[in-house]
């Protein structure tokens, strides 16, 4: 079936969390908060909140978030960025394709540079 990217859903919270508590030295309340944070305002704004399943299973997250407030953004500049694959499926493209989709997405926001 191969790898599939899709738009986060509220049903992936759960996987969200996790891959920030991976990849991130975020203590467990800021990642709940930031979870909250992209499903309440940066999913509904179309910022590349991506997820990367294979046969059903989710393998990767990708997250972009795009501070619409103040000079970044009238710059064209998005804030906070956070790619995170399994293990077992590291190395067969799937961040690669995560950031693909993602800088599509930034393109049509006329988002033009990425701030880790």
């Amino acid at each position: 079936m191969g790898i599939t990217i899709r738009k986060v859903t509220r049903k992936d919270a759960d996987f969200m969390k996790f891959a920030l508590h991976e990849a991130t030295p975020l203590l467990e309340e800021d990642i709940i908060a930031s979870v909250e944070m992209i499903l309440k305002e940066a999913l509904p704004a179309g910022d590349p909140v991506l997820i990367a399943e294979e046969d059903g299973e989710l393998i990767g997250v990708h997250l972009t978030v795009v501070n619409r407030h103040g000079m970044a953004y009238e710059r064209g500049i998005a804030t906070g960025y956070c790619t995170y694959v399994r293990p077992e499926s590291r190395q067969q493209g799937v961040a690669t394709l995560l950031r693909e989709e993602s800088f599509k997405i930034l393109k049509q926001l006329n988002i033009k540079t990425i701030m880790g």
